[in-house]
């Protein structure tokens, strides 16, 4: 068993890339959880929603192998989701930020951690506004666009840097080809 890790920007395709691999029975998600509201674009199992109080006494309870606040809410993978998704075969995903790889690799060796590049600013914001973000967000992202690259390069992971800037189909063939499957 293989923990898929999905990184990159918002809106470098990471949810459009998993949802197609997800086609495949050779693909699910691990659960993380957050306290955000579900949004109709969350893949299949993505998240378990729960309350701040929820979420807070997992964490004290030391039931998290990771957590991280991202725009005022917070998202976290229980060591629980982790230990079941290594007992199953196929390929286990989970879309996560590049600060939580360390993290995973501390805990086990089995993940191959896929990085989406971030596309050129036109197509970034094209994406962006496609999607529904707010001028504010958009304006906030383009400007930090590239960065969390810049670190993921410098990072250590062993990145498989995978390009998401024509059809979707050739992001996740890059994907399957790095990983062995037609």
């Amino acid at each position: 068993m293989v923990l898929l890790t999905l990184t990159g920007e918002s809106g470098t395709g990471k949810s459009t890339i998993a949802r197609h691999l997800l086609a495949s029975p050779d693909f699910s998600m691990v659960t993380s959880t957050t306290t955000r509201k579900p949004r109709a674009s969350d893949l299949p199992n993505e998240y378990a929603y729960v309350s701040p109080e929820q979420f807070f006494e997992i964490e004290k309870a030391w039931g998290f192998i990771w957590t991280a606040p991202y725009a005022g809410n917070y998202y976290g993978t229980k060591y629980s989701a982790i230990d079941t998704a290594l007992c199953f075969s196929g390929y286990q995903m989970m879309i996560l930020v590049p600060q939580v790889l360390p993290i995973l690799f501390s805990y086990t060796k089995n993940v191959e951690p896929f990085f989406i590049r971030t596309p050129p600013r036109e197509v970034l914001e094209q994406r962006l506004r496609q999607r529904g973000d707010s001028p504010e967000d958009i304006a906030r992202r383009l400007q930090n666009a590239g960065q969390w690259e810049a670190e993921a390069a410098a990072s250590g992971v062993p990145y498989c840097f995978i390009a998401n800037e024509g059809p979707i189909e050739q992001a996740v063939g890059q994907i399957l080809s790095s990983l062995g499957k037609p």
